[in-house]
């Protein structure tokens, strides 16, 4: 999915950057490969993101597109500042970082500074491990200048969308704007260091920005030893939570956001490194999927479910694909209605129940699993299955909660 709520190409997978022009090498590590690195990025798999970059513009009618979008791009960031105005108390030791999100193109982001020069853009993405910033002057996402100092990585080539390009490495101070709570400076404050300590990000070349690529806040924690610094990696933060209810906010923590531990609502993160994905994607597994009131269980196979705000829509490995097309086909799934018009996907849960998050129409489409050792299937859940809800990760204990408000929403209507 491109900005501006376009379908792009089928989702690639995400195979480890290479400092070659390959991803099939074995070097370095960008983001984990495929449109928006998904699938072999460790713990992540999703389909094509946002879309981007305007590049270098040249000219006087150039300039001006450039100058209207950083004039879009100050009274969003303005906007944002006036509309977030966060009570809620910091935690005791101080690590608590509150981050307002603003909806862009389908997706969800933040703002930021590099070295106090800014603002820049990013779209807040639970399926790609590295912070990135596009490498030019763009419309959507910020002018780069060459901010930043370097981080003594060679640059890697890696594949957005289905396209491969290069993406230079490195070091500045970052911070989050409109942010509130005593990390507000950024994770540097939380070592008590004002304004930020250097972090290492990734500087995208055009073609990995131009549309439908697109400018990222991994938040991919856990990464294999030959993949490039992730953005969580270089902090203490060990628990985030995503609230795309009422808030729309992103907070950080060094200690646990569970709003309660019961075990009916608790579901246990998966690692699909052992199957060879690079990076530690947020996968848990899949009791069963339904579709248009068609049941599929799961019970006998494991079928691996990622949760990736990245994307939009609902991406799932070929041959559960094809069997569902076969399903829709023989007509055992309803041939009344569209294929993919309601689907619900249950979470197995840690007491073995299961908690169903659902989906009117997403955009469905099949990938192919590059990991060599993953035999079983695969889905990646975007935001039109999280959108109204809050979600909760514990990086620590492996724990993901998912709280769906618009439930409560319109019981409280009632």
């Amino acid at each position: 999915r491109g900005a501006g709520g376009e379908v792009s190409s089928p989702m690639l997978l995400t195979l480890p950057c290479r400092s070659t022009s390959s991803w099939g090498s074995a070097a370095a590590a960008g983001r984990a490969g495929g449109p928006r690195g998904i699938l072999q990025a460790e713990h992540k798999l999703a389909p094509a993101p946002p879309s981007g970059s305007s590049g270098l513009v040249g000219g006087r009618w150039g300039r001006s597109r450039v100058l209207s979008g950083f004039l879009f791009l100050a009274l969003s960031y303005l906007t944002g500042k006036q509309a977030h105005g966060y009570g809620d108390a910091p935690l005791p030791d101080g690590s608590l970082v509150r981050i307002p999100l603003q909806a862009c193109d389908g997706s969800y982001c933040i703002f930021f500074n590099l070295d106090d020069s800014g603002p820049f853009r990013a779209v807040v993405d639970t399926g790609s491990p590295f912070f990135t910033v596009a490498g030019s002057c763009t419309r959507r996402w910020g002018c780069y200048k060459g901010q930043g100092s370097d981080s003594g990585l060679a640059p890697t080539f890696e594949v957005y969308a289905a396209k491969e390009g290069e993406v230079i490495w490195k070091s500045a101070r970052i911070s989050f704007l409109n942010a509130t709570g005593p990390g507000a400076a950024f994770a540097g404050s939380v070592q008590g260091i004002r304004g930020g300590i250097p972090l290492v990000f990734g500087v995208l070349s055009d073609v990995l920005v131009a549309r439908p690529g697109g400018v990222f806040l991994g938040l991919i924690r856990e990464r294999e030893d030959d993949i490039r610094p992730t953005f969580l990696g270089q902090t203490d933060f060990m628990s985030m939570q995503i609230d795309l209810s009422r808030s729309k906010s992103l907070s950080l923590s060094k200690r646990s956001l569970l709003a309660h531990r019961s075990p009916q609502t608790l579901v246990q993160l998966q690692d699909l490194r052992v199957f060879g994905d690079p990076v530690q994607h947020y996968a848990c597994l899949a009791s069963s999927m339904t579709i248009n009131g068609y049941k599929l269980d799961f019970s006998d196979e494991p079928v691996y479910t990622i949760v990736d705000t990245g994307t939009t829509g609902l991406t799932m490995s070929r041959e559960l694909y094809e069997d569902i097309l076969f399903l829709y086909a023989s007509k055992k799934i309803s041939s009344k209605a569209r294929l993919w018009k309601e689907v619900s996907v249950s979470l197995k849960t840690r007491e073995g129940g299961g908690f169903e998050i659902k989906a009117r129409n997403p955009i469905t489409t099949p990938v192919d699993i590059p990991w060599p050792k993953f035999q079983a299937k695969l889905l990646v859940l975007g935001l039109s299955f999280i959108e109204g809800t809050t979600i909760t990760f514990d990086l620590r204990e492996g724990l993901i909660q998912i709280e769906d408000k618009t439930q409560e929403s319109a019981e409280e209507w009632r």
